[in-house]
């Protein structure tokens, strides 16, 4: 018989048959645990007690037993020989008393005396006597003095606080187990007859108490006087006195129910959504008024089949929720008016459908119209190559949705984006900016143009901001555009450092042969009245003023190399050459100023070149780096290839170029230092240009590296 068909009390019998089960066999486990332990625990305590017995017997230790024998030195074996006479008769003896066991006196090496005059080495647990100094309890997995499994006690031998041997006594795990099996047996047997005895008793009630309660349910059930089940179960007269005040009442709860049924039905048919109910044979047994309306009759009592023979669509969804008893809402278009319905489907207990629909036709052109609108922005707002991104206008604004411009900027996916906090990206590089865009937004409601830096991926950036207040569900919302003009702002500084570098050229291109000719004039009248006796009182002051036509004619000089129509030459030149052919004069500079070179060239084709105009680039920047530094510094040159182009990277290990001055590196007369003149990085910049070459500068607080790019198969600039 199922169990969900038996009786009460057969019910109860089996749950407490099943609890009282579970509890003997948990006993039953726990007992057998214990007895093993037990048994365990008595053999130990045997060996133990052997152990004892035979230190107790040992009359004197090793070394005194030998000296009884004999002054004269002895070998190890001799002693050991010595040693077995006087310590096997104690072994012998102890063996008669403890059969099964297996009992020795040993030392390191070996076991001096043992039952059958065993010679054996001491097992890993009798040497750790020694190191120990305690005894030692092992369960050896194979021992080969049995054979078999065994458990051992080693028990230290001392005599003066050091361990001078041990006594060595084990026994099988074959006979522990087999006293083991036989105490449990014994338990397992009691437990099980205990067992039997509780369940033939349980039995025998359970089976007396559903008697009697399946002739009180007769009773009840035919309207029979209860007086006869209080007899017997004076306990359950409340019970039996509810039973019949329930059964009276349930004529007046079915009146009510029909009165709700009724309730029920005008709220149906108030209601302008059509519902009808369907039974597990798909016949109609309700339909509001809306349903008659829809179908032109009453179809209660028909089956859909009927009503809709050619509405394959319905009639594969319905068979859909009767199978999977899961609710369903679907659309489709009426057979009857061609118009669009909604129908929502819900099982029944009884395994019939209650269905209600709706004319959705109107909703559904505006949906698809919406839907076709939300398409076309998506498709506008995700393939936008600007950043675009909406953002909620709450103090803490999150991301609301981001294009895939936006989301590859930040190297996340759009689902990891939307709903995260702005801050937690950190897009705006300055701060600032972000504070005076919230106060613009608030103030005007949109922004147009704002230019400013931000991140993008690694990098820092320039953009224009465009920005404008919305609402989307009645909320307040920002819609943002970023429109990178990093590029273009690079360009505008390219094009506003060579439009320097050409006005300088210009003016120097005019002026500096003018200028140079008549200080050489002075120069050289300087220099003679240096030699004359009636200025020697002057000498001193004359040299300082050759110093400084020197020094302004190497201002000159620089100005002559930005000249834009100045003649060089390229030709086919091996850039590691020419380092090298500087090397000792920058290694001279640098011993001079307490700082260190280095050069890694790695293989490199042949570069166009000038080679005088690259030696004064590569002096440059080399000067610029010691000038850099603390003293200790490094330097280093290198050549590399990297994607076809040629490579001279200058790098160092000063404090860095701040990032606000950064991108006027080059600007002709723009200097940090004391004494410059703002020429040298402007003459590399222009040298680079007449090379074809691109200088790129990377600068950080451990130092700076400039990058010359020479392109490969470069074509000489006429």
């Amino acid at each position: 018989m199922h169990v969900s068909r038996l009786a009460l009390p057969m019910k109860l019998y089996i749950a407490i048959m099943g609890i009282i089960t579970l509890t003997f066999l948990y006993f039953g486990y726990y007992d057998a645990i214990k007895t093993k332990q037990s048994v365990y625990a008595e053999q130990e305590r045997t060996l133990i007690q052997i152990a004892v017995m035979l230190e107790q017997k040992l009359p004197k230790p090793y070394s005194q037993l030998i000296e009884e024998e004999t002054d004269e030195p002895l070998k190890p074996d001799e002693k050991r020989a010595i040693l077995r006479k006087k310590l096997q008769p104690i072994i012998d003896d102890a063996a008669k008393q403890f059969p099964g066991y297996l009992m020795g006196f040993g030392d390191y090496e070996q076991i001096i005396a043992a039952p059958a005059d065993f010679q054996l080495v001491p097992t890993k647990a009798g040497k750790a006597v020694y190191t120990q100094m305690k005894m030692v309890t092992a369960i050896n997995d194979y021992s080969p003095i049995w054979g078999a499994s065994s458990l051992s006690v080693s028990y230290p031998l001392t005599y003066n606080g050091a361990v001078y041997g041990h006594i060595g006594v084990s026994t099988r795990l074959a006979d522990i187990e087999n006293a083991y099996w036989q105490s449990w047996l014994r338990n397992l047997l009691i437990y099980l007859l205990l067992w039997l005895a509780i369940t033939a008793i349980l039995r025998k009630l359970f089976l007396s108490l559903s008697a009697t309660l399946s002739q009180l349910s007769i009773q009840i059930r035919n309207g029979a006087d209860i007086e006869t089940g209080v007899r017997i179960f004076p306990e359950l007269k409340p019970v039996l006195e509810t039973v019949i005040e329930l059964r009276t009442d349930l004529k007046s709860k079915a009146e009510q129910i029909e009165e709700q049924k009724k309730y029920l039905e005008d709220i149906l048919n108030s209601i302008q959504d059509a519902f009808y109910c369907l039974d597990k044979n798909m016949i109609f047994t309700y339909c509001n008024k809306e349903t008659k309306k829809f179908f032109g009759y009453d179809p209660t009592g028909m089956d859909i089949w009927t009503c809709l023979p050619d509405a394959n669509l319905p009639q594969q969804m319905y068979k859909q929720v009767i199978l999977e008893q899961q609710p369903l809402y679907f659309e489709m278009q009426s057979i009857i008016n061609k118009k669009w319905i909604g129908l929502n489907i819900y099982p029944n207990q009884d395994g019939g459908l209650s269905v209600f629909f709706r004319d959705i036709d109107e909703e559904k052109k505006i949906n698809e119209e919406l839907l076709q609108a939300k398409e076309r922005f998506l498709k506008a707002f995700n393939l936008n190559p600007n950043l675009m991104m909406l953002t909620s206008l709450e103090e803490e604004a999150r991301y609301i949705d981001v294009n895939d411009a936006f989301a590859k900027a930040s190297g996340l996916k759009r689902e990891e984006i939307i709903g995260r906090s702005i801050n937690e990206f950190n897009l705006f590089a300055d701060m600032t900016q972000r504070a005076e865009v919230r106060k613009l937004i608030f103030a005007k409601g949109s922004i147009a143009n704002y230019e400013l830096k931000y991140r993008y991926g690694g990098a820092v950036k320039v953009g224009l901001l465009s920005a404008e207040k919305i609402e989307i569900g009645g909320k307040p919302c920002i819609i943002n555009v970023i429109t990178d003009i990093t590029a273009k702002k690079q360009l505008d500084e390219e094009l506003a450092r060579y439009a320097s570098l050409n006005l300088v050229g210009e003016i120097a291109a005019s002026i500096g042969h003018e200028v140079r000719n008549p200080m050489s004039t002075v120069r050289g009248y300087l220099q003679l009245f240096q030699r004359k006796k009636q200025f020697a009182d002057y000498h001193e002051d004359l040299g300082i003023m050759i110093e400084e036509l020197d020094r302004a004619n190497t201002i000159i000089t620089e100005f002559l190399s930005l000249a834009k129509n100045k003649s060089f030459d390229l030709i086919a030149t091996d850039l590691q050459a020419v380092i090298n052919t500087i090397f000792p004069l920058i290694q001279a500079d640098a011993f001079r100023l307490g700082h260190n070179i280095q050069v890694k060239l790695e293989p490199i084709p042949l570069v166009m070149l000038d080679e005088r105009e690259i030696r004064q680039l590569i002096l440059n920047l080399v000067r610029n780096a010691f000038e850099a530094m603390e003293q200790n510094g490094m330097v280093c040159i290198k050549t590399y290839m990297c994607k076809n182009e040629t490579i001279l990277e200058v790098s160092d290990t000063g404090k860095g170029i701040p990032p606000e001055i950064q991108n006027k590196l080059g600007t002709p007369f723009f200097t940090t230092k004391e004494n410059g003149t703002g020429l040298g990085l402007a003459v590399c910049y222009r040298i680079a240009q007449r090379h074809n070459a691109a200088i790129s500068a990377m600068s950080g607080k451990t130092g700076t590296s400039f990058l010359i790019k020479f392109p490969n198969n470069m074509k000489i600039d006429e």
